[in-house]
């Protein structure tokens, strides 16, 4: 297979690649909520709020769910959209103001990347690769309204990706 014929191949498959992303990224998700809950200690939180401070005891359990239901597919924007408030707070509260060294930056970039790629699932939803899809044959489950846009402007979601 040359290099021409894989690009061909990429380009009509591409649904299958953010599946795969999205399977990634769940699995990880709850990967991370297993350490979280684990080693408590590790959970950073925001001083001076102590109600972000009480909040944060929620993200493993947050993490732990979401994860899994962002792998398997299943309520995949209701998991998503569960995820950013956190990954928004672990950005801006967490890793921005320790953003003077290396491992502050990386932070701030890793966890800037995972917030983006839960807002794109957020609004792409799942793919052919979910336990959703295989649902959604059944006559009683309606597609959403905007589905049909995202199906149709796929490209600007590989474009966003590509940047």
């Amino acid at each position: 297979m040359n290099l021409k014929q894989c690009d061909e191949w990429v380009k009509t498959h591409w649904d299958c690649f953010m599946d795969l992303i999205r399977i990634y990224l769940g699995i990880w998700l709850n990967v991370k909520g297993v350490f979280f809950l684990l080693n408590p200690d590790q959970l950073a939180l925001p001083a001076g709020n102590a109600a972000l401070a009480s909040a944060a005891q929620l993200v493993p359990y947050v993490h732990i769910v979401g994860g899994l239901l962002l792998a398997l597919g299943l309520w995949t924007r209701l998991a998503a959209l569960s995820q950013i408030p956190i990954l928004f707070g672990a950005v801006f509260l967490v890793h921005l103001p320790e953003m003077s060294g290396m491992a502050g930056r990386e932070g701030v970039e890793f966890s800037g990347l995972v917030l983006f790629l839960l807002a794109l699932f957020a609004v792409k939803g799942a793919g052919r690769l979910s336990l959703s899809r295989c649902w959604e044959r059944a006559p009683a489950l309606a597609e959403p309204p905007f589905q049909k846009w995202v199906d149709a402007h796929s490209d600007v979601f590989l474009d966003l990706i590509r940047a």
